[in-house]
């Protein structure tokens, strides 16, 4: 008992329990009461979005925990009880900070009316727990406050240490693993289906129109019809292919023309790289058995990670990048001395790849020159602004030159910033907050955003110390707060300028897993645990939320819908339509369609026939140009007036045409 009193004076009664903390429990305490009171009464009420009984349940766990504190703060302050729960806030402080602010964001997004009493309550609770963990000081988890607490941490060294005696090849190869793993399980045991059963029949067109123009690739490279809507045609002639990244199209159709062309080829790809880039990160960081396992805790946990691995989109390939990125932005921030001229050259090199594929990733070319070039601060800073602007310039130019002029939200909302001013950018900015909010509801959407704020919040805390430590300014500019603090910040200002809200928990994803990463990397378990439980804390809206049910419905239907007219329409279809690689120009290879139609039905299309969609056809400049068109009547009726089309034949899946203005001959 005395080697305990001697803890308390020299670590957890340093300051003593403070009046305020007390209060701010007691205060706690009351609300949980008046919570539990509300719920029991109003059975047939919602409560702060959950039903009254689910409350109860929650205000009985507060009311414990609550009851516990003030107890052993008000009435045993000496106890071992006592400065175990003090000792436990002052650990926990950054995480309950960040929880309750979580908290509080929820409340102002939810349906509760604002002047009702469980609005009044909840605030309370939560703007004193968030006093608690942000005025509490403090303290390593190594300082115990009485030797007793050492004891419940002998489990985790155990488990630590037989970890480590895992070979790190193995753990790594398990980890890298783990996520195809999971899904192969999802497709077999939960869908009772197989890779092979997989088509993009899903409602999801994107997919449709990667998988497309994948296949196309495959097996007739450049030489297709046209992918582009209302027949519109990028400026480089050789590029056939629609919006999104040219490049993932060359790289993934590349492979399909070097190893031949399955329907799950896609697929087989990520379930490739992305093991490939997870095993990299672990040999290139050096991790050991818990950083190896926190590794796999963030690319499972992080669900699009999960969600997109057995879809045919660019954001498995956009992933890899980011976990290639955290092991280059470790080297660069931890032994950027010892890194040799033509490595950094082929940093820039990848980065500048990187933002051909995505234009988002140009954002990085900054921070790689700075921590890339020599000399001082200052300099380095100038000059990497301003190659990394020049860089980011012409990889804009590269890809508006490579995709056709429409359907992009970069392209169209830079083009209206240049004709009706900077204005346009803070309205679709104000645009997407609205949008955001609009549904008093909790989205993977605005977790994502929440999780951006807090990591810049922890990081200007972390900077804030620096500065109060007098630490050098270039040390200051170079450090990894300095780098997470502009990575964020950047990503937020250019996601809500051109990119659509409704999909920043797929896009903003590669991002966060750099930061994520680089807290593996670094051992901050901490701060990476408070974010991954909030992933955990919105599995269920990631796979219910209405903006985000193509998720996990997409991987349903791509697996198990089936459409029975398909195989007729396919048979009459491969009659009809031919690809001919001889054509005299491409529009005689091109079907257009309507929109509505760019899902399952184009599927039975034969490879390297290209497929025009019509987004509007008021928008369609005529004579039309395709040499087949996929029409329903209502389409017909639009274009048939200004058009000389010869019906060929009447599908489940719609009425196939000919178009005489084509120029085109007649199919075999």
């Amino acid at each position: 008992m005395v080697v305990a009193k001697q803890h308390d004076k020299s670590i957890a009664f340093e300051l003593g329990i403070s009046l305020w903390l007390k209060c701010a429990t007691t205060i706690f305490l009351l609300d949980s009461v008046i919570l539990l009171v509300r719920s029991l009464v109003g059975v047939q009420k919602w409560i702060l979005g959950l039903p009254a009984t689910k409350m109860a349940i929650v205000s009985l766990v507060l009311l414990f925990f609550c009851g516990l504190l003030q107890v052993a703060f008000c009435f045993f302050s000496k106890t071992n009880l006592a400065l175990f729960l003090y000792w436990l806030l002052r650990y926990l402080k950054g995480p309950i900070s960040v929880f309750s602010l979580l908290g509080l964001v929820y409340l102002l997004t939810i349906r509760t009316p604002l002047f009702s009493l469980e609005f009044g309550v909840s605030l309370a609770s939560l703007f004193f727990l968030f006093l608690i963990g942000f005025l509490t000081k403090p303290i390593e988890r190594e300082r115990f406050p009485f030797p007793e607490m050492e004891r419940l941490f002998t489990p985790i060294k155990i488990w630590t240490k037989k970890l480590n005696s895992i070979p790190s090849w193995i753990l790594s190869l398990a980890v890298a693993l783990l996520p195809v793993l999971i899904v192969c399980c999802v497709i077999y045991l939960w869908l009772h289906a197989q890779l092979s059963d997989y088509r993009p029949y899903s409602f999801w067109n994107d997919e449709t129109s990667y998988w497309m123009s994948v296949r196309a690739f495959s097996h007739a490279g450049f030489n297709v019809g046209y992918n582009a809507p209302n027949e519109l045609i990028a400026r480089a002639e050789f590029n056939h292919y629609g919006v999104g990244s040219t490049l993932y199209y060359y790289l993934y159709g590349s492979i399909g023309r070097l190893v031949g062309w399955t329907p799950e080829l896609p697929l087989l790809i990520n379930f490739a790289i992305l093991p490939l880039a997870i095993l990299a990160f672990a040999c290139f960081t050096r991790l050991n058995a818990v950083q190896i396992f926190f590794t796999g805790l963030v690319t499972t946990i992080t669900w699009p990670v999960l969600l997109y691995l057995p879809m045919t989109t660019t954001e498995t390939l956009n992933q890899v990048i980011g976990i290639i990125l955290s092991s280059i932005f470790f080297v660069l921030l931890t032994r950027r001395e010892k890194v040799s001229p033509g490595t950094r050259v082929a940093f820039i090199f990848f980065m500048y790849f990187a933002t051909l594929i995505r234009l988002s990733w140009g954002l990085m070319l900054v921070p790689v020159l700075f921590y890339s070039l020599g000399g001082m601060v200052f300099f380095r800073s100038f000059f990497s602004i301003f190659m990394g602007l020049g860089l980011y310039v012409s990889a804009v130019f590269i890809t508006g030159y490579l995709v056709p002029p429409m359907n992009n939200s970069i392209f169209s909302n830079l083009k209206a910033s240049f004709v009706s001013g900077p204005q346009v950018l803070l309205q679709a900015m104000w645009g997407q907050v609205e949008a955001m909010f609009s549904i008093k509801q909790l989205s993977p959407n605005s977790a994502v955003m929440f999780q951006i704020f807090a990591i810049v919040g922890w990081n200007l805390v972390r900077l804030a110390r620096q500065i109060r430590l007098k630490v050098s300014w270039a040390s200051i500019v170079q450090s990894r707060a300095v780098f997470e603090i502009y990575n964020m910040s950047m990503l937020v200002i250019a996601g809500f300028m051109f990119y659509l809200q409704m999909g920043f928990s797929r896009t903003f994803a590669p991002s966060m897993m750099v930061v994520y990463l680089l807290q593996v990397a670094k051992k901050d378990y901490k701060f990476l645990g408070t974010f991954l439980a909030i992933n955990v804390m919105f599995f269920s809206s990631y796979m219910t939320f209405p903006w985000g049910e193509e998720d996990p419905q997409v991987i349903k239907m791509d697996f198990t819908a089936k459409f029975p007219q398909l195989a007729s329409s396919q048979a009459k279809i491969e009659k009809l339509v031919v690809y001919d690689p001889a054509a005299r120009n491409s529009w005689c290879n091109t079907l257009l369609i309507p929109l509505d139609f760019y899902d399952y039905r184009v599927t039975v299309i034969p490879p390297g026939i290209g497929i025009s969609c019509i987004h509007n056809p008021v928008d369609i400049k005529f004579p039309i140009k395709s040499n087949y068109l996929l029409l329903n009547p209502v389409t017909y009726a639009a274009l048939s007036d200004k058009s000389n089309l010869v019906l060929l034949d009447s599908l489940p899946i719609g009425d196939l045409y000919r178009n005489l203005d084509s120029g085109c001959g007649l199919s075999k």
